[in-house]
């Protein structure tokens, strides 16, 4: 199975899903750990995340500033 036949409509709208709602519990996880005053989660990853394509999600909810 060669790449482009993975880079279908219904392949990309998948991952766009996939990465979204992982931004989204990522940055989610986020504020809950700093509302707990437990160690957060990286800004490096939230980067990854967001680049990989899930920056709809984390856009949504934002950094917490605590």
């Amino acid at each position: 199975m060669s790449l482009l036949n993975l880079l279908t409509q219904s392949n990309i709208e998948r991952w766009e899903m996939v990465i979204g709602i992982a931004g989204v519990c990522a940055m989610g996880g986020d504020k809950l750990l700093a509302v707990m005053g437990w160690d957060r989660i990286s800004e490096r990853t939230l980067h990854i995340i967001a680049l990989l394509g899930g920056f709809w999600g984390i856009s949504k909810l934002g950094r917490p500033t605590t």
